[in-house]
């Protein structure tokens, strides 16, 4: 399995991709132990974690404190919500379960999180199950869509200082602390790059200027949780 990893990890990096693991069914994404023991052996850039907030219900285990664990590995979110256990777990509209879904949002957005997140409900539509909608226009995802806009607002935004709601997702719009010489001091990424995409040793990413802006001049603290483009909406603006 871990050579097959290691395969599909470098096949992604020579496509200028990056394959993202979920905590699914398998001994991966059964615990965090065991998701970072995956990255570990397979050792490549080329694989990520793809966090699903509602998984942990149906297999068992707290999803919130895995997502504390391995937030640092973790490029896109699934949004659900879900009560019960095991065979037992029902999912529900956001904010109405047991998911610990405001923490986990307010943990990426106390993290700087940049990554992108999805509404994956799971109320009416859930393929693998054989289960489709049928058709009506709140078949699950604008009432999931709501009520994870007003989760928001009501739980995350209150203590998240600076973070600002914006047609699929969040923003950042509070400055980055700078140290006397110029460079940014504690804002980090959830990867451990430093804000204006430096390494911990100094290398720069993402191809950013020296001061920190993007090649497009947009200054660093833009920063942006979700989606924000109408391709893949998070957070429908359903006000």
């Amino acid at each position: 399995m871990l050579e097959r990893m290691r395969r599909i990890a470098v096949g992604a990096g020579r496509g200028g991709l990056v394959a993202l693991h979920e905590n699914c069914a398998g001994w991966g994404g059964a615990s965090a132990e065991n998701a970072l023991d995956l990255l570990a052996s397979v050792d490549s850039p080329g694989l990520r974690l793809l966090h699903d907030t509602g998984n942990g219900a149906a297999y068992g285990y707290d999803g919130f404190e895995l997502l504390r664990r391995t937030v640092g590995h973790v490029d896109h979110v699934h949004l659900k919500d879900a009560v019960g256990r095991g065979e037992d777990t029902r999912y529900v509209l956001p904010g109405a379960g047991d998911a610990r879904l405001a923490e986990s949002l307010r943990l990426l957005t106390a993290r700087g999180w940049r990554g992108v997140w999805s509404l994956e409900p799971h109320l009416a539509t859930r393929p693998h199950q054989g289960l489709a909608a049928d058709g009506g226009t709140d078949s699950g995802f604008v009432a999931a869509g709501r009520a994870l806009t007003a989760l928001i607002e009501r739980e995350v935004l209150p203590h998240s200082p600076g973070w600002r709601l914006v047609p699929g997702g969040l923003v950042r719009d509070a400055p980055v602390p700078r140290a006397t010489d110029g460079r940014f001091t504690d804002e980090w990424v959830a990867d451990g790059r430093h804000a204006d995409g430096r390494e911990p040793d100094g290398r720069k990413l993402d191809g950013r200027e020296p001061d920190g802006r993007k090649p497009d001049g947009r200054e660093p603290d833009e920063r942006v949780a979700g989606v924000s483009t109408a391709r893949e909406g998070a957070v429908p603006d359903a006000r």
